[in-house]
């Protein structure tokens, strides 16, 4: 089996113009910065309508790390929602995330910075991720 899925990986390669849309790491990876932040701008508006009370919601630049072991410091431009508390509660930012986490496909974001961040580089449904969010 494995030996079948590295051939099958290999005879994509022989296709450059096909390698990253059909292995999702690469096409994640290859996004540019300008795709990632039109899909921000789609999803900013309903999700501001959902959580706008409790958070100041905002689209923002940012960096996606590529890698942990084998590429630390390898970091892509990227974009992503943030949301911060309009009471400065971090606690605030811990529910909703724990909230995220349960949902039945988890939403995970990470706290940095007094915010929450929601990278949208590796999102490949922007549908799904509204339903799930905007049910809460």
């Amino acid at each position: 089996m494995t030996l079948a899925a590295l051939e099958a990986t290999l005879r994509l390669y022989q296709h450059g113009e096909k390698v990253t849309t059909s292995l999702p790491t690469l096409n994640f990876m290859s996004r540019q910065q300008h795709e990632i932040r039109q899909l921000a701008q789609r999803l900013i508006e309903p999700i501001k309508r959902h959580y706008g009370g409790q958070f100041r919601v905002k689209d923002e630049a940012c960096f996606s790390q590529i890698g942990s072991v084998s590429l630390p410091n390898e970091r892509l431009a990227s974009w992503a929602i943030t949301f911060t508390p309009k009471d400065n509660k971090s606690n605030q930012l811990l529910s909703l995330a724990r909230q995220w986490r349960q949902l039945a496909t988890p939403v995970i974001g990470r706290i940095s910075a007094g915010r929450l961040w929601l990278y949208l580089r590796c999102l490949d449904d922007e549908a799904k991720l509204l339903q799930f969010l905007l049910k809460q």
